[in-house]
């Protein structure tokens, strides 16, 4: 094959071939730039979707491409007249890794309609772009110093420019032939290296200065990331949005509900997250679950909220309650999870402030039986789930009637006398979310199903209307179950 050796038009365009080349490394930084401002958009939650597969055109391509074509040349040109070429090959493996980020850019951004982005994704293209981006003004810089006609021994381009010699040799055709010749592919191996030993040598200073400014600017990026942008924060830990402060406090797994019985789907476990907030301006404020999601074996969940019955012993729901300013409130958060995540890695990320919260939760589902005390006796419950507190149940009486209160037909009414100090539940609501009866007769243990006939606002004396069989039996006492601690309170 016949090619006309393109030297002699390159040195005489060299500098024209500068100014193009810097032209096109700015216009690809830029591109770069827009799209680095719509990821920061995408996780404030503010960018235009419409817009995301504008970014990465074939302008965009072509330009790549043809800074990589020009360095390529360019780089033979210099390797011919043994002159320093360590920028240009630097430049075609930037412009080759920035090829393939635009690619992976373009198809990432294209699906943006039809798929939501993990957090952690967004993340890490941030990261890669932001220090992507670094490296490209370096190296913009280093190429416009060259275009403006800066060699780095000589600082004079004109006598740079003679020193490429043109001459009759960089215009005649040269015969090409197509095979691979190994021990001349070795020498030139060896001699780039030697070359490369050189021109360190004789730009040292130079090099290690803009490596270090390389490096110090990764370095920075890497520190602000993992302690301030990046920071992924542990319970109890306050972490700020724009109009609240949130600190999960507490943070479980479970499959019961108050009365020990399984209410969740099959291969699935609730996560209950406890979580105290509060408003940081002096003004009404929601929090906006639909933007607060768990991450989880890369798989995301989003709240839950048809489940907060089964434990509104630990706290109230959120439900898109008001926050109030500078008062802290108490909530749990739900999600249901595959059981198979349950051991997994955990963070709950707010999606507009790109925050994370390592989530470290403990099953509450193992029971132990805490203490029994007998009639007249005080049981104080400590530690649980609902605070402390106590009950002294004085005296206890059955008959078909109490006052106002009637018996229905085979039941009784049996009547205690208490003390308590139960503290946001009333006796009536506390009796139906904690308490069981139970009977013992012949060793053989019952339990009762009650009708709590207790009015809602005494709370000196229980009513329980249940089968007359109570009376036949030989021991009767409240199973007082508060989530994973059993009380056995004995009445006879």
């Amino acid at each position: 094959m016949i090619l006309r050796k393109p030297y002699a038009f390159l040195i005489k365009y060299f500098m024209l071939i500068h100014i193009a080349l810097s032209a096109l490394m700015i216009f690809v930084c830029i591109k770069f730039r827009d799209a680095a401002s719509f990821i920061n958009e995408y996780i404030n939650n503010t960018a235009p979707i419409s817009t995301a597969d504008s970014y990465f055109t074939f302008p965009v391509y072509l330009a790549i491409l043809a800074v990589i074509a020009i360095s390529v040349t360019i780089f033979l040109l210099m390797r011919n007249k043994k002159k320093p070429k360590l920028l240009y090959l630097l430049n075609i493996a930037l412009f080759a890794v920035l090829l393939i980020l635009a690619i992976v850019l373009g198809v990432t951004f294209s699906g943006l309609e039809n798929q939501v982005l993990q957090a952690k994704t967004t993340r890490l293209l941030r990261d890669i772009i932001g220090i992507i981006n670094i490296v490209q003004y370096v190296f913009i810089l280093a190429m416009i110093i060259r275009t403006l006609g800066f060699d780095v021994k000589k600082f004079d381009f004109a006598s740079d420019i003679r020193e490429l010699e043109v001459t009759s040799e960089d215009n005649e055709e040269v015969e090409i032939t197509l095979g691979v010749d190994s021990d001349k592919i070795l020498r030139g191996i060896r001699h780039y290296f030697r070359e490369l030993g050189y021109y360190y040598k004789e730009n040292k200073t130079i090099i290690l200065i803009i490596l270090g400014i390389v490096v110090l600017a990764i370095a920075i990026s890497i520190i602000l990331n993992v302690n301030f942008i990046n920071k992924v924060y542990n319970e109890n830990e306050t972490v700020l949005s724009e109009h609240y402060a949130m600190k999960v406090t507490e943070s479980y797994l479970s499959n019961l509900n108050t009365s020990g019985e399984n209410v969740s789907q099959k291969d699935k476990t609730y996560l209950i997250i406890q979580m105290n907030v509060q408003a940081i301006r002096n003004e009404n404020k929601k929090i906006e679950t639909e933007y607060l999601m768990l991450e989880v074996n890369n798989k995301r969940y989003d709240p839950v909220k048809k489940y907060y019955q089964y434990y509104s012993d630990i706290a109230t729901g959120y439900t898109s309650q008001t926050l109030t300013y500078g008062d802290y409130k108490t909530y749990i958060l739900m999600f249901e999870i595959d059981n198979e995540d349950i051991n997994k890695k955990m963070l709950l990320t707010n999606v507009t402030t790109d925050r994370s919260i390592r989530i470290r939760p403990i099953n509450i589902d193992k029971t132990t039986q805490v203490k029994e005390v007998n009639l007249k006796e005080k049981l104080d419950y400590k530690d649980t789930f609902i605070g402390d507190g106590s009950i002294t149940i004085n005296d206890y009486e059955m008959a078909n009637r109490f006052d106002n209160i009637i018996a229905g037909y085979n039941k009784t009414v049996l009547k205690l006398g208490v003390n308590t100090d139960i503290k946001r539940y009333s006796n009536y609501s506390f009796l139906n979310t904690f308490v069981t009866l139970k009977t013992i007769k012949d060793n053989k243990t019952t339990t009762l199903e009650f009708e709590n006939r207790t009015s809602k606002t005494n709370n000196d004396t229980i009513y329980l209307e249940v089968n007359k069989k109570i009376e036949e039996a030989d021991k009767i006492y409240l199973e007082i179950r508060i989530r994973n601690k059993i009380y056995k309170y004995n009445i006879k």
